[in-house]
């Protein structure tokens, strides 16, 4: 695809006030967090701590940049773009989530006395309509709008270029396709093209590599995040975020040794911070957790996957009264790894630790270092909703359990279950819910030796589930590989093999999916068997001894001329 240039490059056109008030040019923050040029009226000191902000925002490490925002005022109460910049550490828009009530009460500590550029009163006009009246949808595309015009009136000022083109992210957020299934990537588009510019006359620039492995965070179009992504984490390496983002980039193009080397420093990096500062095991980056062991499974290391759920299961153990996110996060880890190893003699020992202790009250919102559920709602609402999730997810875990064990009529009633309690959720979450219902029912079909009635039930499951282009690594396994399984059992290795193909191409190189498809072209006697066989043979290099498949794979490598 063709990127357009959509930034014209010429000098700062800046309205100024003298010019004893304004940096003019800015003191040199921490490398390990990026280079920005941003200038801002206010002493040298509040500067600093303001660029040091704007560096971490710009890698969604909210917490730091807050510290610094308010080190910045506490140093000068009258520095106007300290206020302005706390405020939108509340505001995360690629997580689809806000603290209104937060941001609106820094918002009213602005100093009605503080001297300011054109440009830097553009901004904070700009944030009075991000935290004004309207509901959010109608707030974030103000918000938007207001951050193109100011990108418009100074075409080479970075800032207003990459904080314009994160706001079209998050005006877009889960809308790459419409209920109709069209595709809406212009916006997307143009946030990649504003912030590959900007990348390319500042390399170190955090924001601008960031927000281009999101503007292109599908398989289609991830190669063209690709130079970004190996960029990043060498740009801002004190970040947990900043060395998670690659991954991104690396799960959409199968780069699977890559994805778990940045997803290993980033959990290394979010434990340094949190012994650093003290803090709850909580504030832990258990997305990235989550991504880590996905990556392993891929790769067939199940053992280090068992690790990660481990440090996870340390963490809930470790916190008195753990958020009712945290458990919904530590189950999710679970449940992965139950179900892509079929490790199923772990079920109870993994689950345990969430019957024998009640959900907290506390809330999770104010923890940034992981996307959070959205903030727009009271906390209560939070943690209602992650209860839901979690009853959710344990009757649909308890249900594929219940298929393992060949036992067609407990999934059936699982299945009951799971539509009962998605039909209190959201209709968002609720559909999602409705594919994994409709997973249960198809496999219980296939089970009890109803082949059309399962296929039926999972083409509906597949309809749902790639409603919109993924952008996680595969948690568990698809119900289009479940239904080729279902076609492969059934001795339809050509219908089977098809329904594998098309999975690998919304998840290329995915090592489940490899493997099913290199067994039934090997039954079709399909000459993509060895190709199959072959890549499968490089994402599974350093698979565990017992990963099943691999005596399989090793035959099946031994026996090519």
């Amino acid at each position: 695809m063709a990127v357009m240039r959509l930034r014209t490059l010429g000098a700062f056109a800046l309205a100024v006030l003298p010019l004893t008030a304004i940096a003019k040019s800015a003191p040199k923050p921490e490398a390990s967090l990026g280079r920005i040029e941003f200038p801002v009226t206010g002493s040298e000191e509040s500067r600093r701590h303001f660029l040091r902000g704007m560096l971490a925002m710009h890698s969604f490490w909210y917490e730091e940049a807050r510290d610094e925002f308010r080190a910045a005022t506490a140093t000068s109460p009258t520095f106007a773009m300290g206020y302005w910049g706390e405020a939108l550490t509340h505001y995360h828009p690629v997580w689809g989530g806000e603290d209104l009530a937060a941001s609106r009460a820094v918002m009213a500590k602005l100093p009605t006395e503080a001297k300011l550029t054109e440009r830097e009163q553009g901004f904070i006009e700009a944030a009075r309509l991000l935290f004004g009246e309207g509901d959010r949808q109608y707030r974030w595309t103000a918000y938007a709008t207001a951050l193109r015009n100011l990108h418009k009136r100074y075409p080479a000022d970075d800032e207003a270029a990459v904080l314009y083109a994160v706001a079209l992210l998050g005006e877009v957020t889960n809308e790459l396709y419409d209920e109709g299934g069209k595709p809406g990537f212009r916006r997307y588009a143009e946030a990649g093209a504003i912030a590959l510019d900007v990348l390319a006359h500042n390399p170190d620039h955090p924001g601008a590599a960031h927000y281009v492995i999101h503007a292109f965070d599908d398989t289609e179009h991830a190669i063209l995040a690709l130079p970004a992504a190996r960029r990043y984490g060498k740009i801002a390496p004190e970040a947990s975020h900043a060395l998670h983002m690659p991954s991104h980039t690396f799960v959409q193009l199968g780069m699977w040794p890559e994805a778990e080397q940045a997803n290993d420093a980033s959990w290394a990096a979010s434990d340094a911070w949190v012994r650093r500062k003290k803090i709850d095991p909580s504030y832990h980056d258990h997305h990235t957790l989550a991504w880590l062991e996905a990556v392993s499974l891929e790769q067939g290391k199940r053992r280090k996957a068992y690790e990660v759920v481990q440090r996870a299961l340390a963490d809930v153990k470790a916190v008195r009264d753990e958020p009712a996110w945290m458990r919904v996060i530590y189950l999710h880890i679970a449940t992965d790894y139950l179900i892509e190893s079929d490790d199923w003699s772990r079920l109870d020992e993994l689950i345990a630790p969430l019957a024998t202790r009640e959900p907290s009250a506390v809330d999770i919102g104010s923890s940034t270092t992981q996307p959070p559920p959205p903030t727009c709602h009271p906390a209560a609402a939070r943690n209602a909703k992650a209860q839901q999730i979690e009853t959710a997810t344990l009757t649909w875990l308890k249900g594929v359990a219940a298929l393992a064990r060949k036992d067609a009529a407990s999934a059936n009633r699982f299945a009951d279950a799971l539509a009962k309690v998605a039909a209190t959720m959201e209709k968002h979450d609720r559909d999602g819910w409705r594919g994994g219902e409709l997973e249960l029912r198809g496999r219980a079909a296939a089970l009890r030796g109803d082949e059309k009635a399962g296929i039926a039930q999972l083409r509906a499951a597949i309809a749902l589930e790639e409603r919109t282009p993924p952008t996680d690594p595969v948690q568990g396994v698809t119900a289009r590989e479940r239904l080729g399984d279902i076609l492969l059992a059934g001795g339809h290795a050509k219908e089977a093999l098809e329904e594998y193909r098309r999975a690998l191409e919304m998840h290329p190189r995915r090592g489940r999916a490899l493997w099913r498809a290199a067994q039934a072209a090997t039954a079709a006697n399909d000459s993509s068997a060895s190709a199959y066989w072959s890549e499968l043979g490089v994402v599974w290099q350093h698979a565990d001894a017992d990963q099943p498949g691999l005596d399989e794979l090793h035959r099946a490598l031994a026996s090519k001329p």
